[in-house]
């Protein structure tokens, strides 16, 4: 159904997005579970279960906490990639996405006033308001892994080189968000 809708939007598409399929069942219940609005939600099964977010200040506290726990993280990505080459790549890649690309939403988050609206940015628009925060080196770091990843997808995922060195500016992303996430503790 996403690919069916995606194409009919986008005829002309080089790359389908990857999507993101929630099962929120059990995640309503979890306490530090932000919920997503209902404009945000296209369901496929069912009707969702609209349940108001904490507030503002939770949710910036728990978007703190995400990007302190890369405390924890980033120390085993190299003992994790030491011996992988080629599409085993890959997979570091996969285990760090879902880390990396929210890292400078949570910390912006930190001051700005609506901070579920940050959620909504495209990548430009994260990077502009990284920008405008004076979050520079955090903003090229995030166009550098994103580039990284634009020639990755254009070489298949098939050379190694390239894969490290997305591993390693997304690293450099994390590392920077986590550094700023420091000061406010």
């Amino acid at each position: 159904m996403y690919e069916t809708r995606y194409l009919e939007k986008n005829p002309k598409y080089f790359h389908i997005p990857r999507t993101q399929i929630v099962k929120l069942n059990k995640m309503i219940d979890e306490p530090d579970f932000i919920h997503p609005r209902e404009d945000e939600i296209t369901p496929l099964i069912g009707r969702p279960v609209l349940i108001e977010n904490p507030s503002d200040e939770i949710i910036k506290k728990v978007d703190l906490q995400c990007l302190l726990d890369l405390e924890e993280f980033l120390p085993t990505l190299s003992m994790s990639m030491i011996d992988r080459t080629g599409l085993d790549l890959w997979t570091m890649v996969r285990r760090m996405n879902w880390r990396i690309s929210p890292a400078p939403i949570r910390l912006l988050n930190q001051s700005h006033d609506k901070p579920l609206d940050l959620w909504e940015l495209n990548r430009t628009k994260i990077t502009k308001e990284l920008e405008k925060q004076e979050f520079y080196l955090i903003a090229e770091s995030y166009k550098d892994y994103y580039y990284e990843g634009w020639i990755t997808f254009m070489e298949d995922f098939t050379n190694s080189q390239s894969l490290r060195r997305l591993i390693s500016s997304g690293f450099e992303v994390m590392k920077l968000c986590l550094e700023e996430a420091r000061k406010l503790v």
